[in-house]
């Protein structure tokens, strides 16, 4: 589901939960928290599907594809 223009982290990029084919609720929404708060990067947002338990283990983001092309090697700071 894109976003519209103009809004968001997303804006002219594919999101994080397309790249990754994360899990879509009945109605087309992904379950991602990403999805909900897309003013921000995935890899900064707790309890995304990448970051485990505890909502704070950053060593997937760090390799991840989405990361990779537009975390621009910025530190993960988790919020």
């Amino acid at each position: 589901m894109a976003l519209p223009k103009g809004k968001g982290f997303w804006e002219g990029k594919t999101a994080c939960w397309e790249v990754r084919g994360c899990e879509v609720k009945p109605g087309g929404a992904p379950s991602c928290p990403a999805y909900k708060r897309q003013e921000q990067p995935c890899w900064v947002i707790k309890g995304t599907i990448c970051k485990g338990e505890s909502g704070m283990d950053v060593s997937v983001c760090k390799i991840c594809k989405v990361y990779k092309e537009y975390g621009k090697g910025e530190d993960i700071k988790v919020s």
